[in-house]
């Protein structure tokens, strides 16, 4: 797990996650998480353009986040 200090109060959580896929091995992506106002979410925008190459682990640092960037939020 990597993680990254955002701006402002947010911290970023980089991890690894296995699916498991049609063949035999499991499919390895990344998932983006953060931490900010007392919530942590999962980003699945984030992971999603993380994953296409749109955005790299380096721009965690300056990016900021809203409602649309955050799923499966816990206090």
């Amino acid at each position: 797990m990597q993680i990254i200090k955002g701006n402002k109060d947010i911290k970023w959580y980089v991890t690894d996650a296995l699916y498991q896929s049609e063949g035999d091995t499991p499919d390895k992506t990344e998932e983006i998480y953060f931490y900010s106002d007392s919530f942590f979410c999962f980003s699945k925008d984030f992971s999603s353009k993380l994953a296409a190459g749109k955005i790299k682990i380096k721009d965690l640092e300056s990016l900021s986040v809203d409602g649309k960037n955050a799923e499966e939020c816990a206090k």
